[in-house]
C-alpha cells in the first residue's frame, strides 16, 4: 500500500510507502503559512520534484506486486491541474506500466438527489479524461443509506434519463 496523500492521518491499513515521510500538510501549513488546498497542491508539486524518493521505494518491490495508491481526494488535482498526471506519468516511466484508477464517490452524498450522482459522473469523466488510464467507479458507503432500494432505483433513474 502507497499512501499518497500527504493530509490523511488515520488508516486501517499498513503503509509499506506514505508520502508523509517525505512531506506532510500539516508541516506545509505550519512552515509556508498555506491553507490546506494551496499546501496540498504543494506537497504534491514537491513530490514531483523529489519523484526520484517515490520510484526508488517502488523499486524495492517485485515485477509480481501489486500496489494499491491510495491518493488524496482533492478533485482539482485530478481534474482542473495536471498535478496527478505528471505523477502518474512518472510512475510508468519507472517500469509500473500496468496502472488503473479506481474514482470511488460517497453514495450517501449522491444517492438521493441526481443533480449530486449526475456532477460526480461528470467529475468522474472528467478525471478520466485526464489521467488517461483504465478507469473504474465504485460508489461507497452503500450500507449507510436509509434507503437503498431507493438510491438504486435512482440511479437506475438517472441514466435512462442521461440517455
Amino acid at each position: 500500500m502507497c499512501n499518497l496523500d500527504p493530509a490523511a492521518e488515520i488508516f486501517k491499513y499498513k503503509c509499506d510507502i506514505d508520502i508523509r515521510d517525505l512531506i506532510s500538510l500539516d508541516d506545509v501549513m505550519e512552515e509556508l503559512g498555506y491553507g490546506p488546498n494551496g499546501g496540498l497542491i504543494y506537497c504534491m508539486e514537491f513530490l514531483l520534484d523529489n519523484i526520484d524518493w517515490l520510484t526508488k521505494e517502488l523499486s524495492e518491490f517485485g515485477d509480481e506486486s501489486y500496489i494499491i495508491f491510495d491518493c488524496p481526494g482533492q478533485i482539482e488535482l485530478y481534474s482542473h491541474l495536471n498535478i496527478m498526471t505528471r505523477v502518474i506519468e512518472k510512475i510508468k516511466a519507472s517500469g509500473f506500466n500496468h496502472l488503473c484508477c479506481v474514482y470511488i464517490a460517497d453514495a450517501t452524498q449522491c444517492a438521493f438527489e441526481s443533480h449530486k450522482y449526475i456532477s460526480n459522473t461528470f467529475i468522474s469523466l472528467a478525471t478520466m479524461v485526464q489521467i488517461e488510464l483504465p478507469h473504474m467507479n465504485v460508489m461507497t458507503k452503500c450500507d449507510l443509506l436509509s434507503r437503498p432500494e431507493e438510491a438504486d432505483k435512482l440511479t437506475e433513474q438517472t441514466c435512462t434519463e442521461m440517455l
